[in-house]
Parts: structure tokens; sequence; C-alpha cells
């Protein structure tokens, strides 16, 4: 990378990325986090929220982890790719809808491939 002021081509201001690679990243690493989630919690997720970026990620994490894509929850379609905000927004709708999981996984992956996951375990005593 060079600072603007020594690049000497248009074409080297712009962003690239290596799609496929950065596809099967999400796609191993997704899996992967839920794989980890169920062994160290001897749970199985009632939701699943993933990084919205793609509704082809989100269905091959599903086909990887065995777990019904329905029971993914997904929004991706109302707003494309939010970038780190999008877990958190999905969780809130799902959240907002007042249905009862238990057991809520996220797995989020992005920028830099970074990624990390999380259990929540939902008080249904204080439910919505």
């Amino acid at each position: 990378m060079l600072p603007a002021a020594k690049v000497e081509k248009e074409r080297d201001f712009y962003f690239t990325m290596l799609g496929a690679e950065v596809l099967q990243f999400a796609c191993n690493k997704g899996s992967e986090l839920i794989k980890t989630l169920i062994d160290r919690n001897s749970v199985r997720p009632d939701k699943v929220i993933t990084h919205q970026a793609n509704i082809n990620i989100i269905k091959e994490i599903a086909k990887r982890t065995d777990i019904s894509y329905d029971d993914f929850y997904v929004n991706v379609q109302c707003y494309a790719n939010t970038a780190g905000a999008s877990c958190l927004i999905a969780l809130n709708e799902f959240l907002e809808t007042g249905a009862c999981a238990e057991n809520i996984f996220m797995a989020v992956f992005g920028g830099g491939l970074s990624w990390g996951g999380a259990y929540l375990k939902r008080s249904m005593e204080n439910a919505l």
C-alpha cells in the first residue's frame, strides 16, 4: 500500500479482495464457531444469528453444521451487508419478534478476516 500522494495508477486507489477465498473463510470459520459453541456448551441452538454478509454463506453454514436453515435468523435481504452492525441489528430484530429461543448462537466474521462467536442463554422468565 502506498500513501495517496505516491499512487501513480488510478486503479491502485481502489480496494480489491479475493472473493472466493473470503467466501471460503466465512463459511469455514462460521461453521467452526458454531460447532465449537455446541461442543463447549453441550447445547444445540434454538436460533443462530450470523454476520449478514451474503445469503449463500448463511445457507452453507447451515448445511455444514447440520442445523436447519429455518433456525437461522436472516435479514440480509432487508439491509444488505451492514458490516460490523449486521449481527447486532439481526439480534435486535429477532428479540423484538418476541419469538421463544432460549439458546442463541452468534457467529460473526468480517473485515480483516476477523471473527468471533457467542452463546447467549436467554432467561425465559424475563422474555419480552
